[in-house]
């Protein structure tokens, strides 16, 4: 008996489900130093004695790097969220791959498009077909 093939390229470790909770994780700690920089550059602004000029660029270095390692890890679930949907559904018109990525980066085009980029590859894997009782209302939130 022979073992049936098993996929191959990015969606072959199956679900992303690490990858969505470490985006997850990143896009908490990135909206938590985000707050501390203001604060700090806050703090800086009304009192440039109390706080010194290294430790406000030093919260926003660590504000820009946490906030590149959350786009990055979101990117990349994203990317392997469509990779699995065209996996399960191969007809399905989700569209490039870079227009997945420029769809979030440009102004206006952001409010949108990537909605119906995340309902595209929502629909073609499948799970509307698993649970009819789910609506959009968290992706329209």
């Amino acid at each position: 008996m022979t073992e049936p093939a098993r996929p191959v390229g990015p969606a072959a470790s199956g679900t992303p489900r690490l990858l969505a909770r470490l985006a997850q994780a990143a896009i908490a700690v990135a909206a938590v130093v985000e707050v501390v920089r203001a604060v700090t550059l806050r703090a800086h602004l009304l009192d440039p004695g109390e706080t010194p000029v290294s430790r406000s660029g030093l919260v926003s270095t660590v504000s820009v790097y946490a906030v590149t390692l959350a786009a990055i890890l979101f990117l990349t679930w994203f990317h392997r969220c469509r990779s699995n949907a065209r996996l399960v559904s191969p007809d399905a018109d989700l569209g490039s791959d870079l227009w997945a990525v420029v769809a979030w980066l440009v102004p206006v085009v952001n409010l949108r498009v990537p909605r119906g980029l995340l309902l595209g590859a929502q629909r073609a894997s499948g799970a509307r077909k698993m649970d009819e009782g789910r609506d959009d209302t968290l992706v329209n939130a």
